[in-house]
């Protein structure tokens, strides 16, 4: 009978076919295979090592070393593709769990909106998110342009910035495009021209729902400013 020690756990054949089983078929870490047979993982690994069917790049037993090449590609994937580690994974064929840890490790930090969208996107077209918004209407293009833009203005330098709130609170004030979004898609007017700080003014909540896509200056007034 063929059996496997550690410490004064003894593995019979049956056990040994069955730790085989878990790991190539079942897919379980060795983690929690040890769990189930009560031991570390470590004499899990040295079964499977044994059997010559312990996988390459697992992070049980095995030092996974990046390299540059891999490191930029992770970057990339997970930064701007907004890509799991999962997903990453399966694409540069490392090990998920190893991928964990690295991210947290290099602390990337990712728009939460941004991922928020695109995860819609995934999770309900099935589209890639770069194809998603290609396919989008120019004017909704435009529009994501001038609120991206939007965003790296200093808007603390505007008067009544520490009362931006949301609607339906008293008070509250939101930021404003004086001439619109809309009009500025209509009149071709460059995105950047829209979201400079001159045309950006915080209103009361409700001053900016009855405006909608009106302008409070002209077109003349947005170019010479």
């Amino acid at each position: 009978m063929i059996t496997a020690w550690h410490n004064e756990k003894q593995f019979n054949n049956d056990e040994i076919h069955r730790i085989k089983d878990m790991y190539v078929n079942q897919k379980l870490s060795t983690l929690k295979i040890g769990e189930i047979f009560g031991v570390s993982k470590t004499p899990i690994n040295r079964i499977l090592r044994n059997l010559n069917v312990l996988r390459k790049g697992n992070s049980c037993g095995i030092k996974i070393v990046l390299t540059e090449t891999q490191k930029k590609d992770i970057k990339n994937l997970y930064l701007n593709e907004y890509m799991s580690a999962k997903e990453i994974s399966n694409v540069l064929k490392i090990n998920a769990s190893y991928l964990d840890k690295h991210l947290k490790m290099v602390d990337y930090r990712r728009n939460k909106s941004h991922g928020a969208s695109i995860g819609l996107v995934k999770r309900f077209s099935g589209v890639n998110y770069d194809i998603y918004l290609k396919n989008l209407p120019e004017q909704e293009k435009y529009r994501r342009q001038v609120i991206n833009l939007t965003k790296k203005q200093p808007l603390y330098l505007l008067e009544n910035y520490d009362k931006r709130g949301c609607s339906g609170i008293n008070g509250a004030y939101h930021l404003d495009h004086k001439y619109s979004i809309t009009e500025g898609f209509k009149n071709n007017i460059k995105p950047e021209i829209i979201a400079s700080l001159n045309n950006l003014v915080f209103i009361p909540w409700k001053d900016n729902v009855m405006k909608r896509t009106k302008c409070s200056i002209t077109k003349e007034e947005l170019i010479n400013t």
